[in-house]
């Protein structure tokens, strides 16, 4: 008889807090799966039965991450009505988030831009997500190549509000002030574009 979902997903859960545990106090993603599974007092096969392997583990720790983040966006661009106002909630929820988590533990910070460089498919994935977003909120005002400039001049305008590693490597500078301030010339450059 198989095991019900509810008790599956609440298993898989106390695994990932588990690992986090580990990753908080290591530092590092570099531990075993028979470490996590004493961690949780089950066999290594049992921790096999909801990660194959320690790389899917390792994803889905980084994924849960992300989830938050990506959760968050949805909820607060879906509310903001102009595109204007789905811009700045796009650069302001991820600030926040991201400056939250830094301050309020840094070495677990740290520790996740770590276990990021070990596994980068999740981080490609989740960057590919929000690229859509932020294509989905440009794309009510331009199309094609303007979409296109649009999103990077955005992406890299903004850069130093969204990206993890600066956030963590910079994060006096990373204020909401100064971000208010970058959007208010990325809006006025998307708006009126100067004469090029």
């Amino acid at each position: 008889m198989a095991r019900p979902k509810v008790e599956n997903a609440e298993i898989r859960e106390s695994l990932l807090q588990a690992a986090e545990h580990r990753l908080r106090r290591q530092g590092s993603p570099r531990f075993s799966v028979t470490d996590l599974a004493a961690d949780c007092r089950m066999s290594q096969s049992n921790v096999y039965r909801f990660f194959p392997n320690k790389a899917a583990l390792m994803a889905g720790l980084a994924e849960r991450w992300f989830e938050d983040v990506e959760v968050a966006l949805q909820v607060e661009i879906s509310a903001a009505e102009s595109w204007q106002s789905k811009l700045a909630a796009f650069v302001r929820v991820q600030l926040v988030i991201k400056s939250e988590r830094f301050d309020d533990d840094p070495d677990l910070f740290r520790a996740y831009l770590t276990l990021a460089g070990e596994h980068p498919e999740p981080v490609t994935i989740h960057v590919s997500r929000l690229r859509k977003m932020l294509e989905g909120i440009l794309g009510a005002v331009f199309e094609g190549c303007e979409l296109k400039r649009a999103c990077e001049l955005v992406e890299d305008a903004t850069q130093l509000f969204r990206d993890p590693f600066l956030i963590a490597r910079l994060r006096p500078r990373c204020t909401e002030e100064r971000a208010e301030a970058v959007l208010a010339a990325v809006l006025s450059e998307l708006e009126h574009p100067l004469v090029r």
